[in-house]
């Protein structure tokens, strides 16, 4: 008995409770390799501490680590690291209450494991149903992204490849959300995509029809050189006439790309930390349009 309890003891770090194994196993050593009389006499007056040592500690112990407990224990401390980072976005204590349940000396022994069962399975269904909460949050921020996007006048101007090309990185960031697991990396894959996937959309939408522009002004350019050709003397002197009847056509002006800018970036001069009545609101609407209308001066675009 004392090799398989010392096995059992070896699974400390993974079962810190087996530590309680470190009084039978130093009886058991002490009763190794004595004389018979030993074991005749003075084994006999400790045997009311070797029964009690054996209900108390090691049956509940070998009974643990034989059956479904060790597998709810294991369940439950392979949970709470896994879900570790997502425990912050829920409430209640679950956590902390099967935390000290697995960390109780005495967890192996009368119904503790159906406790932790009982608080793992409400943990789990919490976890879960905070990571569906998230994803459907972010689903409905790109979601309502691109409907903005979709529904400019810029938009009907693309080509049909264009609008593919345009909602690609949409159905990317919704797909890595939707294998995503963890609250906190959902929200921040929201968040690059906005500062970079969600800019970039914005900056196309306006900057690809204006290349096609140039594109196309410069072909006609070239037509038109291509189709010009040396004109006789009478045909200099017609032109003439045709030139001073007929003023040159204004150049086409092609307008650049537009640059865009965070609406939560802006500036706005507003002093108190919060809104707390219809003055405030107010108030903070005149210094918030008054930082619009600045960025749009500078010949910016606000994305909101």
């Amino acid at each position: 008995m004392e090799g398989e309890l010392k096995r059992l003891r070896e699974s400390a770090t993974a079962y810190p409770f087996t530590t309680s194994l470190d009084a039978p196993i130093a009886t058991l050593s002490q009763a190794i390799g004595k004389k018979t009389d030993f074991y005749l006499v003075d084994l006999p007056r400790t045997s009311d501490t070797l029964l009690d040592l054996k209900e108390r500690v090691v049956d509940p112990i070998r009974r643990f680590m034989a059956g479904n407990q060790r597998q709810i224990y294991d369940e439950a401390r392979s949970t709470l690291e896994a879900q570790e980072a997502n425990l912050a976005h829920i409430t209640g204590d679950e956590a902390g209450a099967l935390r000290a349940i697995l960390d109780d000396p005495a967890c192996c022994a009368g119904n503790r494991m159906t406790q932790a069962k009982t608080l793992l399975d409400a943990l789990r269904a919490k976890v879960a149903a905070r990571v569906a909460e998230e994803r459907a949050a972010a689903r409905a921020t790109l979601d309502q992204w691109w409907a903005r996007i979709a529904g400019t006048p810029e938009y009907a101007t693309l080509t049909p490849a264009e609008q593919a090309e345009l909602r690609t990185p949409f159905d990317v960031t919704l797909r890595q959300i939707e294998r995503q697991t963890l609250v906190a990396v959902i929200k921040d894959t929201v968040r690059r995509f906005d500062d970079h996937g969600h800019v970039e959309a914005m900056e196309n939408l306006t900057r690809w029809p204006a290349a096609r522009a140039v594109a196309a002004l410069a072909q006609t350019e070239t037509a038109a050189r291509r189709t010009t050709r040396a004109p006789g003397a009478a045909d200099a002197a017609a032109q003439a006439v045709v030139t001073i009847a007929r003023p040159a056509a204004p150049a086409r002006v092609i307008e650049p790309a537009a640059d865009y800018v965070a609406q939560g970036t802006l500036p706005v001069a507003y002093t108190k930390p919060w809104l707390a009545d219809e003055n405030d609101v107010d108030a903070y609407l005149s210094a918030l349009r008054l930082a619009l209308l600045a960025a749009i001066k500078a010949g910016k675009r606000v994305r909101i």
